[in-house]
């Protein structure tokens, strides 16, 4: 699987998570995983 089709399919199956039942907790469990975390840039 390519790594655009691998990103597409993550993506994917975030759809429908909410954070009103805390089902959002695995974006962000997702994003928190990788080291260093992304950050703005002014």
């Amino acid at each position: 699987m390519s790594d655009r089709q691998k990103f597409i399919s993550t993506a994917a199956s975030f759809i429908g998570c909410k954070e009103a039942d805390r089902s959002h907790r695995q974006i962000i469990d997702v994003y928190n995983g990788h080291k260093p975390l992304a950050e703005a840039t002014p």
